[in-house]
């Protein structure tokens, strides 16, 4: 009895492959999180269906009168600001598309080896100021 398994064209000692659970259509994952290839997809039913093309035309086909809806909906004063506003949204949105929404980011580097080296160093019990001479054998 062999100890490996070839899954897709990866042959993987059974000792690598880390089971997240006892279902077996979980993907399976190796020490290092990357997925085992050929195993459990984590979207089995892929990506979802479009919008059939007969709805989306009997849909279009009702777009004035849609509009008029959401125009009488402006107009009426007896309903509140709040209703008349949203229908004032969509009818902007629709016409002028939604305003780009500005995102502010505060983006730094990260130099792992750096940060590995620090961590090293100092589990170890060496500060990182400390220089350590090696003579080659």
């Amino acid at each position: 009895m062999s100890n490996s398994t070839v899954v897709g064209r990866e042959t993987i000692s059974q000792s690598e492959i880390v089971e997240t659970s006892g279902n077996s259509s979980v993907p399976m994952r190796r020490p290092d999180g990357k997925l085992v290839k050929g195993g459990p997809t984590l979207n089995p039913r892929g990506r979802g269906a479009a919008m059939p093309k007969d709805l989306r035309e009997a849909a279009r086909a009702h777009t004035d009168e849609a509009l008029a809806v959401v125009l009488e909906a402006i107009r009426d004063r007896k309903l509140a600001m709040k209703v008349r506003l949203q229908a004032v949204n969509i009818l902007l949105d629709r016409g002028y598309g939604k305003p780009v929404q500005s995102v502010e980011a505060d983006v730094r580097t990260l130099n792992l080896h750096e940060s590995h080296l620090k961590a090293l160093l100092d589990g170890n019990g060496v500060s990182s100021g400390t220089v350590i001479d090696h003579e080659p054998a």
